[in-house]
């Protein structure tokens, strides 16, 4: 905690307005989250494993006792780029995708790295992420949300999503849209689905 109130005192001092405090990077939390497992960047008994005090619930009350606001930085699609591993395994159990819902997943292996994504074309990902944004809303008295990486991670293989872009040109019919940007619209999708609920519960 000392660690964590040090900064956001070094924060105020210099007329800083604004934390984006990273709660998810990999598909992990640095909250209590009902729906991902605990990170093991706040965790020293590793993914999975809850800290000893809630890292994000602190910095919110010491940031808002000096009139700094706070902002819930989400990664939304991101599940593992790793030099060394393909998956979470048994760290997170039911909690790691890849044992709940590997059907969520894309991946793919390049020369330096595993790459795994969820699927931004998925209804239930979508969802997903609405409904992280909720639990967080609903846990933490934020000042906002602000997502990075919210993209198709460059190089995702054409026939990683095929079934589902097929899926979409067979009922778009002379509509449909190219595969990259049927892509950018599911980006779109999310995002806009995120700001409708936001914009309902918390204005």
């Amino acid at each position: 905690k000392k660690g964590c109130r040090n900064a956001i005192d070094s924060l105020a001092r210099n007329n800083y307005t604004t934390i984006y405090y990273h709660v998810r990077a990999m598909c992990d939390a640095m909250y209590d989250s009902k729906y991902e497992p605990w990170s093991s960047y706040v965790s020293s008994g590793g993914r999975g494993v809850a800290p000893v005090f809630d890292p994000f619930a602190y910095i919110i009350e010491q940031a808002h006792s000096k009139g700094l606001e706070v902002y819930a930085w989400i990664n939304p699609y991101r599940y593992i780029n790793s030099t060394s591993k393909t998956g979470w395994g048994d760290a997170g159990g039911d909690l790691n995708y890849e044992n709940s819902h590997p059907d969520w997943l894309l991946k793919w292996t390049t020369t330096e790295r595993t790459w795994t994504i969820l699927n931004p074309a998925l209804p239930e990902v979508k969802q997903r992420i609405v409904d992280i944004v909720a639990d967080i809303m609903d846990k933490y008295d934020i000042d906002g949300v602000v997502f990075d990486d919210y993209f198709y991670q460059n190089g995702v293989p054409n026939d990683l999503d095929a079934a589902q872009y097929n899926a979409y040109k067979a009922s778009a019919g002379t509509a449909a849209m190219s595969q990259g940007d049927w892509r950018r619209e599911n980006i779109n999708d999310m995002v806009r689905r995120v700001n409708n609920y936001i914009k309902s519960t918390k204005p």
